[in-house]
């Protein structure tokens, strides 16, 4: 279950995005308990302590939910459209 978790969670979507983004195959009843479940504080204690790469940290504080760079400055550090 962690692993379900793990592939559809992301900080910046709101409850009601991840609930839409369930995977076929899942009730979508099933699917709203379960996100519910998951984001409840005591049960996100489990997965504390988990690493975070660089690259994934880097993403999260410099692009919004849709991939777009929060600003011109963030762009241009990423290296994307500077020539490198």
């Amino acid at each position: 279950m962690i692993k379900l978790w793990n592939d559809f969670y992301d900080p910046r979507l709101s409850k009601t995005k991840i609930i839409n983004n369930a995977l076929e195959d899942i009730a979508p009843d099933q699917w709203v308990l379960f996100v519910e479940y998951r984001l409840k504080p005591e049960t996100q204690t489990e997965d504390m302590g988990k690493e975070v790469s660089r690259v994934q940290m880097w993403d999260i504080t410099h692009k919004k939910i849709d991939g777009s760079y929060v600003n011109e400055n963030a762009k241009k550090n990423s290296g994307i459209g500077s020539g490198e």
